[in-house]
């Protein structure tokens, strides 16, 4: 993939840095210092051209033409602008530039180039810090949307500890719940997440309360998780049963396999379905 980038300040170094030597990059800057500085840290670079990267004739040396992605990364909104335009007349399929003050940003989307408010997504980055260091978030689609990461350990830890298999109806439900409140948090304009903690916060006190209630009281140990079902007996399957859950005998044989080396119905004295959706198989005594 061959790319232009316009500016040799630190964000076009990390730039370099990241995309290494799988990307055909060419450097361009006014600044001889900073250009040369860039060819001693990445002598992979395809090239390095000293020049006002606004000006047409500085691009076309640089092959404008015939490159996939342009970046306009200076420190100018009005030479990142002229470097979008001049990109724009070349047909550059993919047109990216990085823009310092609100007010320009219009002009950019009038364009229809890609425009990246590096202010706004470094204070945005750091407010979300602010808010719970616990919570890591990445910024996309250039600030439009972003990716939160939350160590979920810290809620189980609170709730209880419980393998995936172990995960009731009422778990499974829960945690679909607890993903739409985040909803607001998610496409927020304030991006504020503490209504959203507060809503988890509640859901998770639910869960513990009535996982208390069901260790104390059967009938609500029934009614939140469920209860163990005999779908086989004495090598005979309970159809009815199994047409209810919507277990076959494929199901259970193969539970039987995995589980105990049975290969048939009349080797299988009892097949419980658990609360989980598991299938445990209790053996017929073998005879002496």
């Amino acid at each position: 993939m061959k790319a232009l980038i316009c500016g040799a300040g630190g964000t076009s170094r990390e730039l370099l840095r990241r995309l290494g030597e799988h990307w055909e990059v060419t450097l361009v800057d006014k600044d001889q210092e900073e250009v040369d500085r860039c060819r001693e840290l990445f002598p992979g670079m395809a090239g390095a051209l000293v020049g006002d990267p606004s000006s047409p004739v500085v691009l076309d040396e640089a092959d404008i033409a015939s490159t996939t992605y342009i970046l306009a990364m200076t420190e100018d909104d009005r030479v990142n602008l002229a470097i979008a335009r001049h990109a724009v007349e070349r047909r550059v399929p993919h047109i990216l530039a990085l823009v310092h003050s609100v007010d320009s940003l219009p002009a950019f989307r009038d364009l229809g180039v890609q425009a990246v408010m590096a202010n706004r997504l470094l204070s945005q980055h750091i407010a979300n810090y602010l808010q719970d260091p616990r919570i890591t978030v990445t910024p996309v689609a250039a600030g439009q949307a972003n990716v939160y990461e939350v160590n979920a350990s810290h809620y189980f830890r609170i709730v209880g500890k419980r393998t995936l298999g172990q995960v009731t109806t009422f778990d499974f439900v829960l945690l679909l719940i607890i993903s739409e409140t985040t909803q607001q948090a998610l496409i927020g304009v304030d991006f504020s997440i503490v209504n959203c903690m507060l809503l988890i916060a509640t859901l998770a006190t639910i869960d513990i309360a009535l996982s208390l209630l069901a260790r104390r009281y059967p009938r609500v140990a029934r009614l939140t998780e469920g209860a163990p079902l005999i779908i086989v007996e004495n090598g005979k399957p309970l159809r009815e049963r199994m047409r209810r859950e919507q277990v076959n005998e494929d199901d259970i044989l193969h539970a039987a396999r995995a589980t105990q080396g049975l290969e048939s119905m009349d080797q299988i004295k009892h097949a419980v379905l658990e609360r989980n959706g598991g299938i445990s198989v209790i053996p017929r005594e073998r005879e002496q």
